[in-house]
């Protein structure tokens, strides 16, 4: 009986302790608003140390935002992310945010990475599992159309200062000390 009861116990437990976790997407202005910086990056090598790291290693190419200086080296695991078959350009855009040690890392969803002239994004359709690629439409309306058609690396540039500035008004709205004026300037912005 005992037996039977911690058998019960773990049944319940290990659900909880798995800890799988959906990879949590943002649009363009979100993605802007967590990141530290946003570069051009080119892809430089791949390495495999196991079974389950995908080592991606990158050169910045050009800072699109902040100031993460060219030529600066990054690496990622991006073995979850599923590029299947894919020819991808070697440039990609990156959104990277410092980590409690002051390291860049990726956003979670902020890979885009370019296919003949188009430019992709990554959605998670299964948890657990991996990433998978889907056109980077026109932002925001690319998260909820169906059918989107991917745009090129150049709107995707014009889309992401666009999110800047959207991410800037919302900042300047939010530091508005009066409660009344604060509320009335984020409201603006949903107009």
């Amino acid at each position: 009986m005992r037996a039977l009861c911690l058998l019960a116990a773990l049944a319940v437990a290990l659900p909880r302790m798995a800890g799988a976790r959906p990879m949590p997407h943002f649009d363009l202005a979100g993605l802007v608003r967590q990141s530290d910086a946003i570069v051009v990056a080119r892809r430089t090598g791949v390495e495999t140390p196991s079974r389950y790291v995908r080592l991606v290693h990158y050169k910045v190419e050009r800072a699109l935002r902040g100031t993460v200086a060219p030529g600066t080296a990054l690496a990622f695991d991006e073995l979850l992310y599923d590029t299947g078959g894919h020819a991808l350009a070697d440039e990609e855009v990156l959104f990277l945010h410092r980590d409690d040690h002051g390291a860049l890392q990726l956003v979670p969803s902020g890979r885009r990475v370019v296919v003949a002239g188009q430019v992709y994004r990554f959605e998670q359709w299964s948890n657990p599992g991996g990433w998978q690629m889907v056109p980077q439409g026109h932002d925001p309306a690319d998260l909820w159309r169906a059918g989107t058609q991917p745009i090129d690396r150049a709107e995707l540039e014009r889309e992401i200062a666009a999110a800047g500035r959207r991410v800037a008004a919302f900042d300047a709205a939010l530091a508005i000390a009066d409660r009344d004026r604060r509320r009335a300037a984020i409201l603006a912005l949903f107009v």
